[in-house]
């Protein structure tokens, strides 16, 4: 496991120093848990982040969803990111659209900049490296603005903890050239989620920073006196990935070609949406495989 640090800025306000726990405690209030999933990429840089992408035109829009816990004191919530919350019984969470908003997760006291202290669990491997499929690609500088805008819709602060990545079980894929051949007949893991979850050794709240809050780091509280969970969902907005989406990444880098994906089976496993024979499927189309997320390679 490799170690990232990196110092945000010289006028820093605090530190935070963490675990990266390896033994979950999911009833400790100051261990907390953010799951991410879909058109998510982790961008290193001063202040290494996920970005959630809005995505593209009709057919490859996504629509990206912050949930919390139905403990969450809901006009706070509403009045940081400027979006109308929905709170569900049956789930117990409650769900906000992310839209021109940044999140982190601190302590109560943290109110500014911070030292970056978290670590990369060797299961992270999965996650498809920019810089091996696009060599000549570069972050926007916009993706390191205190908030985000463009092809951005939001922004998660990689503060601190363990990150990891669960890959997909059976199914994989193949990178395709411009004719949507495979490149080789190698079927790659993807991730199904990658997550990020830590001990702060003082209580865990979610932080949000918008035009809402005057661009301000804001915490939103939660009455709850368990670890802090949050979900992080990018899907598309007509509930089918396509393994061309992940060239969506090209929206936040400068002289970015990231190659499409087909889906395939991985060795010793039957993919439902690939053939048997493990041949990837052309264009193929599934409800469920989501978009890989990736990084820019800076991550370790």
């Amino acid at each position: 496991m490799k170690r990232l640090t990196a110092l945000l800025s010289i006028a820093m306000i605090g530190c935070v120093a963490v675990d990266a726990v390896a033994d979950w405690d999911p009833t400790n209030p100051n261990e907390f848990w953010v799951e991410m999933k879909g058109l998510i990429c982790h961008v290193a840089g001063p202040v290494p982040r996920a970005v959630i992408l809005h995505g593209g035109a009709i057919g490859m829009r996504h629509i990206a969803t912050l949930l919390v816990p139905n403990t969450v004191k809901v006009s706070a919530l509403r009045d940081a990111t400027g979006q109308p919350v929905t709170c569900d019984s049956a789930s117990d969470k409650c769900s906000v659209t992310i839209e021109a908003f940044a999140m982190r997760i601190a302590r109560t006291t943290d109110t500014g900049a911070f030292s970056v202290d978290f670590a990369l669990d060797p299961d992270f491997e999965v996650v498809p490296h920019l810089k091996q499929l696009s060599p000549n690609a570069l972050p926007l500088q916009s993706l390191q603005d205190d908030v985000p805008s463009g092809a951005a819709a939001g922004f998660f602060d990689m503060t601190t903890g363990l990150l990891f990545a669960a890959p997909f079980p059976k199914c994989g894929g193949k990178f395709v050239d411009d004719k949507g051949n495979p490149k080789d007949d190698t079927c790659s893991r993807f991730p199904s989620w990658t997550t990020v979850h830590g001990d702060l050794k003082d209580k865990a709240v979610l932080q949000i920073r918008s035009s809402f809050t005057l661009n301000r780091w804001r915490t939103v509280p939660m009455n709850n006196s368990y670890a802090l969970y949050v979900w992080i969902e990018n899907r598309p907005a007509n509930n089918v990935e396509d393994g061309t989406h992940i060239t969506l990444y090209d929206q936040i880098f400068w002289n970015s070609h990231t190659p499409a994906v087909k889906f395939c089976s991985l060795p010793g496993s039957i993919c439902p949406y690939a053939p048997p024979s493990g041949i990837a499927i052309a264009n193929s189309s599934i409800p469920i495989f989501s978009v890989p997320g990736c990084d820019n390679t800076q991550f370790p």
